[in-house]
């Protein structure tokens, strides 16, 4: 079924390239909004008029959002497996943390984990990539995080670290690191190779609109330059 979904998928798409070959579309599903923001800016900056699709979904969806062609790439966070995928790493991020102004740790610029034991967390629920991959940097140092909310709103984080209601992991490309809010300091943490790998997979028998194959050159061009600004 997900074969016959795949190939009636890629007809669509190359009809509605055919007819507007000059805007076209790019769908999207990701695991984290961190580096999203960024990437589209830059590609909106030469291709104004390309039409977006983004949803945010779990890692095991990808797939088969993949095998049924309802979407072009998923940039997701650990990479992508399985048949007819094909999974390219861009980067690694360094997990980071939150907290308020206010907060007792504030005034550092890095803390241990074993420091943070005893903090109330805010963060996504159970499932998503950097949620599991935290908790399990946290079992690392025999601690399990006590969390106070747990969403599935990347967003809405941010105004409860300001709210003084918890703490937060971060991925050191968010754009709370680059922020000049005041109200949030963003801490290192020592002695931890605290990373996820971020890839960029597709379906090797995937249809690609120029508007597509133009997006994905952005995004391997934005996690070079990522890159080589890093070193």
């Amino acid at each position: 079924m997900d074969k016959a979904l795949f190939e009636l998928e890629q007809g669509r798409q190359e009809i509605r390239d055919l007819f507007s070959p000059e805007s076209g579309s790019v769908e999207l599903a990701v695991t984290m909004s961190s580096t999203l923001s960024k990437i589209l800016r830059n590609f909106r900056a030469k291709q104004p008029h390309v039409r977006f699709t983004v949803q945010m979904v779990k890692p095991e969806e990808m797939v088969q959002l993949l095998h049924r062609g309802e979407v072009d790439f998923c940039l997701s966070s650990p990479l992508l497996q399985g048949e007819e995928i094909v999974s390219k790493r861009m980067g690694l991020d360094s997990i980071l943390v939150a907290v308020p102004k206010r907060h007792r740790l504030a005034d550092r610029i890095s803390v241990c984990l074993s420091e943070l034991k005893d903090e109330w967390f805010v963060g996504l629920k159970q499932g998503y990539p950097t949620r599991d991959l935290t908790d399990r940097i946290c079992q690392s140092v025999d601690f399990t995080s006590v969390y106070v909310y747990e969403g599935d709103e990347p967003a809405r984080l941010r105004s409860l670290v300001e709210a003084e209601i918890g703490i937060t992991f971060v991925p050191e490309t968010s754009t709370w690191n680059s922020s000049k809010e005041e109200n949030i300091k963003i801490l290192k943490v020592d002695h931890l190779k605290s990373v996820r790998e971020i890839g960029l997979t597709w379906h090797k028998s995937r249809y690609f609109s120029q508007a597509a194959l133009e997006f994905r050159e952005t995004v391997i061009e934005y996690f070079l330059r990522l890159h080589r600004d890093s070193n």
